[in-house]
């Protein structure tokens, strides 16, 4: 099988709304997860916004494939902070299940991690939920360390 991760084209725009839309309905399921969506996710509807990103100089869409077929994608941005150089976030992650375990989620966080020390950044954050060990070990194995925990009080009900 050969597992490559590749920049992204207008062609590659309905693979890619199918492989957010799925993994956005895995990770409104996990701990964190519709909040995660909420604040940080990829906003509705997905075709615009990925049309935004292909667009944007400061964005990057990135598309894993195994043998040619899309199998994951990767979403990030750069963005300059004041005082602090530029960083890079790798704002959605998402390998479709039955291609877990090839090297397409490594090949994609390679891939963001050269996009964004090409574009000057000095530093790449990347999102783990809490409990999605599976991530969180594929992010430590591509480099990426915890700097920030964030934790949340829930004050009411949730919203729908």
């Amino acid at each position: 099988m050969l597992v490559k991760a590749r920049i992204a084209t207008v062609h590659d725009v309905p693979a890619a709304v199918q492989l957010v839309t799925e993994g956005s309905a895995a990770i409104a399921g996990e701990r964190g997860g519709r909040l995660f969506l909420a604040r940080e996710g990829v906003t509705l509807p997905v075709e615009e916004t990925l049309d935004r990103y292909l667009s944007d100089p400061d964005s990057c869409v990135a598309v894993g494939t195994v043998d040619e077929v899309p199998s994951g994608i990767a979403l990030a941005r750069v963005e300059s902070l004041s005082g602090a150089g530029t960083l890079a976030r790798l704002e959605f992650l998402w390998v479709d299940t039955s291609f877990r375990e090839l090297g397409v989620g490594a090949s994609l966080a390679e891939l963001i991690s050269c996009w964004a020390r090409d574009g000057g950044a000095h530093d790449l954050d990347a999102y783990a939920l809490p409990g999605n060990r599976e991530a969180k070990n594929l992010l430590e194995s591509a480099g990426f360390s915890a700097r920030l925990i964030v934790m949340t009080r829930r004050l009411g009900p949730p919203r729908d």
